[in-house]
């Protein structure tokens, strides 16, 4: 919020304005926490105890994987049109 208002004009008219954006807990784009981008997640192995235990869920369960694309389906639905 503080960098698109510094952007925006001259600084000496928007002080009370950057003022109550600090107070409210505004920041910068540089103080914020860089997150480790979704190429890199996804790029990670899956470990042994991973592959064990989702593997032990879908048994559990008792979902054909038809059933289970399914459910993921109209729940990706749903997300989105809310």
């Amino acid at each position: 919020a503080l960098d698109a208002l510094r952007a925006n004009g001259s600084h000496n008219m928007n002080k009370a304005t950057e003022k109550i954006i600090r107070r409210s807990g505004g920041k910068t784009g540089e103080s914020l926490t860089k997150a480790e981008k979704m190429s890199v997640f996804l790029r990670k192995p899956v470990t042994f105890w991973e592959y064990c235990s989702t593997g032990m869920a879908r048994y559990r369960s008792r979902m054909s994987d038809g059933a289970r694309n399914s459910l993921l389906v109209i729940t990706a639905l749903i997300i989105t049109a809310t």
